[in-house]
This record gives C-alpha cells, structure tokens and sequence, in this order.
C-alpha cells in the first residue's frame, strides 16, 4: 500500500490521526509490528505504510473472543513526522467477545517511541 493510497482508504479518510510522531516512518513502523504482537496479534500484512495483525480466536464457556483484526496505517507527513491511524476490525464469529484495541495499540506506540504525540480522541 502506497502513501497516497493510506489516504484514500476508507479508514483513513477524512479521519484524524490517531498520533502524529515526531520520527522517521521506518521506526514508527517497527514500532507498530511490536504493538501488534504486544496486544496479541499474529502479523498477517507488513508492508512499508500498513501493518496488519490478527489476534487468534478463544473459545470461553459460553462466548468466544478474539479474532479480532487489527490494522496500523502510516503515512510519512514528512521525512521526521509519521501519522498513525489504527482501526480494528471485529469478525462476525466471537463478535460478542470481542473489543477494539486501538487504544492499546497506540499507547504502546508511544511507549516503544517514547516521545509526545499529538493524539486524538
């Protein structure tokens, strides 16, 4: 996926960013492949603007839970500025077990980066 095509998807699109780094996209990037695995996630897409993870499915007494997939979107503003846009998907299977975790994911983006950020709600 392209810069230009980060933007013109229809999770990015018209929406604020999640975060805006101060730092270069390559290290916002293996940040992100680390907040997927931190939250649970399985990497499924990595590529240099979107990352995509997918975290496995449990099977509770009466509800399952995870499946869920969750993707990380970048694009390089400037060679020094990275903006971040996280979004979760939920499955139709587990739904009712399910969460989002752009909230964590994006916290941890800014511990691994350790840097202030300018975040939306």
């Amino acid at each position: 996926m392209s810069p230009e095509q980060v933007l013109a998807h229809e999770d990015v699109a018209g929406k604020e960013p999640a975060a805006v780094y101060q730092a270069p996209i390559a290290k916002v990037r293996e940040a992100g492949i680390r907040a997927l695995t931190f939250v649970g996630c399985k990497m499924k897409i990595d590529e240099p603007c979107h990352l995509r993870g997918r975290r496995p499915n449990k099977m509770g007494l009466l509800v399952g839970s995870g499946g869920e997939s969750v993707e990380i979107f970048l694009y390089p503003k400037s060679e020094n500025q990275t903006q971040v846009w996280v979004d979760t998907d939920l499955s139709f299977v587990g739904i009712a077990g399910q969460q989002s975790w752009d909230k964590q994911v994006v916290e941890q983006l800014n511990s691994i980066l350790n840097t202030q950020t300018k975040q939306t709600p």
